[in-house]
């Protein structure tokens, strides 16, 4: 049960995963209880790495194909700082060790705060 939920959503909490324990199956254990069984499965915890669900793999290989093109000294780069609601998001899950923790989610930003300049 629990890798398969971890599968479905690497950023749950602890104390999330022994309420679902109790809910679902009546079983009261203590979150410590909860960690030292992950470890036991070979789960880790560690940063998230956030993909975006509007990602579209083809047209990002094409912008490296295109980019090639250009001379570093050809390039300018926008630095941005920005406010937004993903900074709501978690940034650490669990996975099989060895496994990169991932969870698809949407990027669009809706209202946005920014600070942008250019080098």
């Amino acid at each position: 049960y629990l890798c398969d939920r971890l599968a479905q959503d690497p950023d749950v909490y602890l104390d999330e995963l022994q309420r679902e324990l109790s809910n679902a199956a009546g079983i009261d254990v203590h979150i410590s209880t909860v960690w030292r069984a992950l470890q036991r499965l070979g789960v880790t915890r560690k940063i998230l790495d956030q993909r975006a669900m509007e990602r579209n793999d083809e047209e990002r290989a094409e912008f490296r194909r295109a980019i090639r093109a250009f001379r570093p000294s050809q390039v300018v780069v926008i630095d941005e700082t920005a406010i937004n609601r993903r900074m709501t998001y978690r940034n650490r899950g669990y996975s099989l060790s060895g496994n990169r923790a991932f969870k698809r989610a949407f990027f669009v930003r809706g209202k946005r705060y920014a600070n942008e300049s250019l080098h």
